[in-house]
């Protein structure tokens, strides 16, 4: 597409679902280069678990650059999903175009007060952050004792490669793990057939992931 017809740049960092983030000097890179009329959509749903020097998470781009908006969540770290709660963070001339075409009803009162008392618990934050990485490192660990190749991730979900044969392919270790009580998220839909999307649940579920999934490869 040309310069001409684009109105708008959307990037999800990390990204969903290899869970990889674009580190700070290339997104800086690529605002600098980004002619003022086009809007820079900034998704950074998944911020909170990511504690590297080399990571941006938009909110300094939005105030010092008038054409970014920086989106985030209350489904992912907060664990809020069910409540369909989200935020923004942009210039004012952005949220006067937005507030002009939203719909007349916006999220209840018992969403926004939840939200706050979310952000503020900070304790809970840290507390999910240091499960994240503790798990991902167990998950990492036995992910590698299977033989089985993975994306290393910055989020709170891993993307897993299973070989692409009759027997244990990602489709038949969905179908297996989903028999057993386990729903992944299968990746086909992102053109990645051969892998399957797993969001990190509580240890003593993780454990009761990595048996399944033995079993399914044995």
């Amino acid at each position: 597409m040309s310069q001409k017809k684009t109105r708008l740049v959307f990037i999800a960092n990390p990204n969903n679902p290899t869970g990889t983030f674009i580190n700070k000097k290339d997104v800086i890179n690529l605002i600098e280069n980004l002619p003022k009329n086009i809007l820079l959509v900034y998704d950074a749903a998944y911020a909170e678990y990511i504690d590297e020097k080399s990571y941006i998470d938009g909110s300094e781009l939005v105030e010092k650059y008038n054409n970014v908006i920086m989106l985030r969540t209350f489904s992912k770290m907060h664990g809020l999903a069910a409540l369909r709660l989200g935020w923004g963070y942009c210039s004012e001339k952005i949220l006067n175009t937005l507030m002009s075409v939203r719909p007349p009803f916006s999220v209840n009162s018992v969403a926004v007060n939840c939200g706050i008392i979310a952000m503020q618990d900070l304790d809970f934050q840290k507390k999910c952050l240091e499960h994240n990485k503790n798990n991902m490192k167990w998950i990492e660990k036995e992910l590698k004792n299977l033989d089985l190749d993975f994306q290393r991730s910055s989020a709170n979900f891993i993307l897993i490669k299973f070989p692409i044969d009759k027997k244990n392919n990602s489709k038949k270790a969905e179908e297996y793990l989903s028999k057993n009580g386990i729903l992944v998220r299968s990746m086909e839909i992102y053109n990645l057939p051969n892998y399957i999307r797993l969001s990190l649940g509580t240890f003593e579920e993780n454990k009761f992931f990595i048996k399944v999934l033995k079993k399914f490869l044995s």
